[in-house]
């Protein structure tokens, strides 16, 4: 992460110092997610975030695409490139991936603090000397910077504690898919979560303590 080692022999706590960074997707368990050629991916960052931390559905590419390798383009910064994405077939699913990828991107592959991108000695040109802004949105939500403005995003729009509630659920029940039934518990148990900040504790109690947990549907 760029920060200094703890004092002392059993080591410390070391305080992120920027505001930039905040929980989970400034981690670079999460950051190092995509990764590739030693650099990092707007959009595995992006798919990253919709589908785990907001549970959203994106659909695959389309058969033949090859996803090891970035957008074919002649320019050198990374946004010039991954244009490419903006229309044609690509552009219904890149529009909500790669925005969220982008505002991630001043983090690189092991969770340091970037400021321009990293040379790839396979290309002519030098990505160094492109400058990352650091700018993402969220589609139909807003703008953001960093991981800590995604974070405030997703509880801003609901769709973290949604997805959060999810994961708890399926977690508790036993159940990778969510079918029909779940869908309507989850929905319940979010109108039984206190309103701002609450705990896994209070997600568990109220998995367990809710009726569809308690009893088992009669087959008839």
């Amino acid at each position: 992460y760029g920060l200094p080692v703890p004092a002392g022999e059993e080591g410390g706590w070391v305080a992120y110092d920027m505001d930039e960074r905040r929980g989970l997707f400034s981690h670079g368990s999460f950051l190092a997610h995509g990764a590739r050629n030693g650099d990092t991916s707007p959009v595995f960052r992006g798919l990253a975030v919709q589908t785990r931390a907001f549970c959203r559905t994106i659909p695959p590419p389309p058969p033949g695409v090859n996803t090891d390798e970035g957008p074919q383009s002649e320019a050198l910064c990374k946004p010039e490139r991954y244009s490419a994405h903006s229309g044609g077939r690509c552009a219904d699913c890149h529009q909500h991936i790669d925005g969220v990828g982008f505002g991630l991107e001043n983090f690189d592959a092991t969770g340091a603090f970037r400021t321009h991108e990293s040379d790839n000695p396979e290309t002519e040109g030098d990505e160094s000397t492109c400058a990352i802004d650091g700018e993402g949105y969220l589609q139909d939500v807003g703008s953001f910077r960093g991981p800590a403005g995604l974070a405030e995003l997703g509880l801003e729009s609901g769709a973290l504690r949604h997805c959060f509630v999810n994961h708890v659920h399926r977690l508790v029940v036993g159940r990778g898919d969510v079918r029909r039934v779940d869908a309507e518990a989850i929905v319940q148990l979010e109108a039984r979560l206190p309103e701002g900040e609450f705990t896994l504790s209070d997600v568990v109690r109220a998995v367990v303590t809710s009726e569809g947990f308690a009893l088992r549907r009669e087959d008839l």
